[in-house]
């Protein structure tokens, strides 16, 4: 539905746009009771015979550290030790991210600490947690940084 395939010359969705166009304008038969949902990170984009049929919700990016935080909690709070400072700095230093963003960061996060604890064999007792005791990798990059903890 977006512009630039008419720019590129593309042809391949005109077919799709005129039937979708069509049925929202109530063409071919009414479409009383059907809702059509969909989503995009591109709405300026959008075709604007869309637009004109169409009604937009538009939801905006997660503004405030709570809301940024409390997105954040869903992919991380399990199996961590983040006091409430920890978390209200990851919510200052996300501003400006989708919670699409956030999963991503969240889950590349976790990847990265799970690559670590395989490849290592030092660890080092930084606390503990639900007493429990926790430890860290203290292997190639992270090994200076952690023996200041």
């Amino acid at each position: 539905m977006s512009t630039r395939d008419q720019k590129s010359g593309g042809s391949g969705l005109t077919g799709l746009k005129t039937t979708l166009l069509e049925n929202l304008c109530g063409i071919k038969g009414g479409n009383k009771g059907v809702i059509l949902v969909s989503a995009t990170n591109f709405p300026w984009q959008l075709e604007p015979a869309f637009i004109r049929r169409s009604q937009m919700i538009y939801v905006g990016l997660p503004d405030s550290v709570e809301e940024r935080v409390s997105i954040l909690r869903l992919y991380l709070e399990a199996d961590n030790n983040l006091s409430k400072s920890d978390w209200k700095q990851l919510g200052k230093v996300t501003k400006g991210m989708s919670a699409s963003d956030l999963e991503k960061v969240s889950k590349k996060t976790w990847s990265l600490v799970k690559d670590e604890m395989l490849r290592s064999s030092n660890f080092k007792e930084i606390g503990s947690a639900q007493g429990k005791k926790v430890f860290c990798p203290i292997n190639g990059k992270y090994k200076k940084g952690l023996n200041a903890v």
